[in-house]
């Protein structure tokens, strides 16, 4: 069931990517989207384009009919601003804190 809702998620994260930008999965439900010259405005782009996706509500589709719906959090960080040393450690911080209004937001527990 979480194989077919990481790969859905994947697939629709891959779908506002440019070709020159690249998705990982870094384990668990966590990806990693390198953006090729990316500055701060080309990852605040991005950002929009990811929150356009959650705002339009897409579904994975499980093994056994059954839809759930695709969210995620996202933080970013861009060499402009940050030392590349410090990249992960800034994006990861930034989706904490958008997974944590997200959740205010909503009432919801996290899992």
């Amino acid at each position: 069931m979480g194989d077919q809702l990481l790969i859905d998620t994947g697939h629709l994260i891959q779908s506002v990517c440019r070709q020159t930008d690249k998705v990982y999965r870094l384990g668990g439900d966590e990806y990693a989207i390198i953006v090729k010259l990316g500055d701060n405005t080309g990852c605040e782009l991005l950002k929009q384009r990811l929150r356009a996706l959650l705002e339009q509500g897409h579904y994975a589709s499980l093994p056994n009919g059954d839809k759930v719906k695709i969210h995620f959090a996202m933080g970013c960080a861009s060499t402009e601003s940050h030392e590349a040393q410090n990249i992960y450690q800034v994006a990861d911080k930034a989706m904490y804190l958008d997974k944590k209004a997200f959740y205010e937001s909503t009432g919801l527990t996290p899992r």
